[in-house]
């Protein structure tokens, strides 16, 4: 799956093509983009308003695309069969609503930067009560580099940033695993630790297609893109069905008892989705 990184990307997936056009004909259907060649190409052809990041890292044409169409649904089913199934040695649930995102160039929204200026985005899934067991998929589907890509740390380096960030917390802060926005507040109250998680976070080069696979202590997130390309991507979470009971019965936030069938993850395995 990965070695001590704690990520790996596997590359040229069998049904990413059937995504991607499932993707260009919802944009259709919803009238964005028209006379786009490619998903890359998109900002030549949409208004700066539809592309402009909000507060909570996302834009308009991201929103639109949650929950995704029956096409796009479908799609992912076959991609999780044919694409992620042969990569596991073991029975996983899978998220039932896959994330579709749009990384345009554009710059990010005040409350997404330092008081300095700096992107703020990296984070670790821990902070928002994403179970240990998890892993996070996210599934490339135009070519990623530079500053277009996903950024990553380790699993080592994010640990070592991880515990030194918990040790700071005091008895009136959020517990460790509820504390995102601390997370980020932490950034502007002490400056080399914003520079220190930014500096062990490198982009992860990828082509359409290439699914990237990550352990949910991994720091990660977007910067803002500077390429002359449209980031798009999607994102899903797998549990081992090994560990469901173990996920939720070690969840500390409502966020984490949220991790179980018929919520974030469908009522299927994707063992069980294989025999449907």
């Amino acid at each position: 799956m990965w070695d001590e990184s704690g990520f790996a990307v596997h590359p040229a997936l069998p049904g990413v093509e059937a995504l991607i056009d499932a993707v260009k004909a919802q944009l259709t259907n919803l009238g964005f983009g028209t006379g786009a060649s490619s998903l890359a190409t998109l900002h030549h052809h949409l208004p700066p308003e539809l592309m402009a990041f909000n507060e909570h890292f996302t834009n308009a044409v991201s929103r639109v695309f949650y929950p995704v169409s029956d096409d796009i649904l479908a799609a992912y089913h076959a991609f999780l069969v044919r694409g992620v199934r042969p990569l596991l040695s073991e029975d996983f649930l899978f998220q039932a609503q896959p994330l579709v995102r749009f990384h345009f160039p554009m710059p990010f929204h005040a409350t997404m930067k330092t008081a300095t200026g700096l992107p703020r985005q990296l984070h670790s899934d821990l902070l928002g009560g994403h179970p240990p067991e998890m892993m996070q998929g996210w599934l490339a589907l135009t070519d990623c580099t530079g500053t277009a890509t996903l950024q990553c740390a380790t699993r080592n380096t994010s640990l070592e940033v991880l515990d030194a960030y918990r040790e700071q917390l005091g008895p009136t802060d959020p517990p460790f695993a509820d504390s995102l926005h601390h997370f980020y507040a932490t950034w502007d109250r002490d400056p080399h630790f914003a520079e220190a998680i930014t500096a062990a976070c490198s982009p992860v080069a990828m082509t359409a297609g290439d699914l990237l696979l990550f352990a949910p202590h991994c720091l990660h997130g977007g910067t803002e893109n500077h390429e002359d390309t449209t980031r798009v991507s999607l994102d899903f979470r797998l549990l081992p069905t090994s560990l469901e009971k173990v996920a939720l019965d070690n969840a500390t936030t409502d966020t984490g008892r949220r991790f179980r069938r018929g919520e974030l993850f469908s009522e299927q395995s994707i063992w069980e989705l294989t025999a449907s």
